[in-house]
């Protein structure tokens, strides 16, 4: 038996940064990870063919971390000393459309991407782009405000926008309709529409979906602000920033340490138990990270009994997202040279494909029947160019190819260890076509994962899902994973849920800083103070 102020299960982006907070508070606090090495989804790998060229295998882009003031205000100081570094590209993306023999390109300058859009839409389209991006920077402001600290009651923030008069009722009137429909009422080209409604589709969720305007505003807001930031020697760098921080404070990281159970006595919980018996016990608290099926559902971690009568069934029907991922990790001899750029690489930092509106809608609906993204739909992102040290000693060049996928291929996820060579050949055929260099020969190494294989590599992305379960309304903001849930305290006394099926959500965004705000406030620790301390 070992014991604990504050246990931690999973030692991903979310459960770290609750970590450092709870130790920065002078709790003794463990973290137990289940795997053999830190960082969830924000973790670098190498391949044995070019062992000193580091990709990163699932997260690559970390935009909404930027706006947490555990970043923005360095307020645990991992920029200032622990090395701690965010490069961003002079172009976040440039829109490849294939049916038109055009290219657009979103830049980090919000003044070059307008003169872009007048050059290739004409000169209204730009100033629809330009009214519209003004909103979204204003009203982002407002909604992302509270990212990083407990979700407000939903009723709160429309009384809220409701007293912010004309503004903010159209926003109020935005956040219930599909981001489509949101970025239909400023732009007027397919190319647009296409182009800006991707941004939301990261989500995980169609933009043709209900209440996923409230997303588009938020994404939108952050184009020309925070932009698309990649971390300095990879998204490892992250993690290992917080690891650090935690062992100068006190901290302890366990790897190899899985959890097959809650210990639960009185109502209370007292500790985590091992696979191998061990009891690790936290006097003051237990955070668990995991899936919330997997904390609080049918075969979850907490014992039936201690939850109310209908709980497990409840928590099991939460809703899965409506599409996952399949990501793809090349190591290139030398950057690739696009046919619509004249032969040049890329500006920025990623492409995407278009090959015409009827084709981005028919991407989505098939997902709902199990078929798989097609060709000309791989997002396509390279960091060598902006980050060299990526590339090792040769200079390679990593390529992040990356495709919208269903779970259930042809209704069932075993078909992708039948057919996922197969597609992932497909997907990386589609960007062959739109280059001039990308032969077999300048690939050094090849890595796939494909949605079922994602599963198997983070126990805690049920189904494929990184984000745990779908962001729709009925799960999204304060009621995530369910409005009894979405301050973090379970049915359980001392026993919190963290990680991304709660507030502020997926992706790395260091949610953990959120959660420790209710768990200081039942403790009667002022979080404030701690910052500054």
């Amino acid at each position: 038996m070992s014991t604990y102020d504050a246990v931690v299960v999973g030692a991903g982006v979310n459960g770290l940064s609750a970590a450092i907070y709870l130790a920065k508070a002078g709790l003794k606090t463990c973290v137990l990870e289940a795997r053999d090495f830190i960082g969830g989804g924000a973790i670098t790998e190498t391949h044995p063919e070019a062992p000193d060229v580091k990709h990163d295998p699932c997260s690559t882009i970390h935009t909404l971390l930027q706006i947490n003031p555990l970043i923005a205000n360095d307020e645990l100081g991992l920029k200032r000393d622990y090395g701690l570094e965010y490069i961003q590209a002079p172009a976040h993306f440039t829109e490849f459309f294939l049916n038109k023999n055009m290219t657009i390109t979103i830049w980090y300058d919000f003044e070059k991407t307008c003169a872009e859009i007048a050059e290739k839409l004409g000169q209204k389209e730009s100033d629809n782009y330009r009214r519209m991006m003004i909103d979204m920077q204003l009203w982002g402001k407002m909604m992302t405000i509270g990212m990083f600290s407990p979700p407000a009651p939903a009723e709160a923030m429309a009384g809220a926008l409701a007293g912010l008069g004309e503004s903010g009722q159209r926003l109020l009137k935005y956040l219930g309709m599909s981001a489509w429909e949101v970025a239909s009422d400023y732009l007027e080209t397919d190319e647009m529409l296409e182009t800006m409604t991707r941004l939301a589709s990261e989500a995980m969720i169609s933009p043709y979906e209900p209440a996923t305007g409230a997303n588009y505003i938020a994404v939108c807001s952050m184009v020309h602000t925070t932009g698309l930031p990649i971390c300095k020697g990879g998204s490892q760098s992250f993690p290992n920033a917080m690891a650090a921080f935690l062992k100068d404070h006190g901290g302890e990281i366990r790897l190899n340490a899985k959890v097959k159970g809650v210990k639960v006595e009185n109502g209370e919980a007292k500790a985590f138990v091992l696979e191998d018996g061990e009891e690790v016990v936290g006097t003051k608290v237990l955070l668990a990270t995991v899936n919330v099926k997997q904390l609080l559902g049918s075969a979850g971690l907490v014992p039936e009994e201690a939850l109310p009568a209908g709980y497990e069934e409840a928590i099991d029907k939460l809703k899965p997202s409506t599409y996952v991922a399949m990501l793809q990790s090349l190591t290139l001899k030398e950057p690739l040279r696009y046919k619509l750029l004249d032969d040049q690489p890329l500006p920025g930092i990623a492409l995407e494909q278009s090959t015409g509106i009827e084709e981005y809608e028919r991407l989505f609906r098939n997902f709902e029947e199990g078929k798989p993204a097609l060709k000309a739909s791989g997002m396509a992102l390279t960091q060598t160019p902006f980050d060299p040290e990526r590339g090792g000693e040769n200079g390679y060049t990593t390529l992040y190819l990356y495709s919208y996928e269903p779970y259930a291929l042809y209704g069932d996820p075993a078909n992708w260890d039948k057919y996922g060579q197969e597609h992932a050949d497909l997907i990386l055929d589609g960007l062959r076509e739109i280059t001039t260099n990308l032969t077999d020969d300048i690939i050094v190494s090849r890595r796939i994962r494909t949605p079922l294989e994602l599963e198997r590599f983070n126990a805690a992305w049920l189904a494929g899902d990184f984000c745990h379960l779908s962001q729709c309304a009925e799960q999204g903001s304060s009621n995530r994973p369910t409005p009894e849930l979405s301050h973090y305290r379970t049915p359980v006394k001392k026993l919190y849920l963290g990680g991304a099926s709660v507030w502020p959500g997926p992706t790395v965004v260091g949610g953990g800083r959120a959660v420790v705000q209710i768990i200081f406030q039942d403790l009667g620790i002022n979080f404030d103070e701690v910052v500054r301390s």
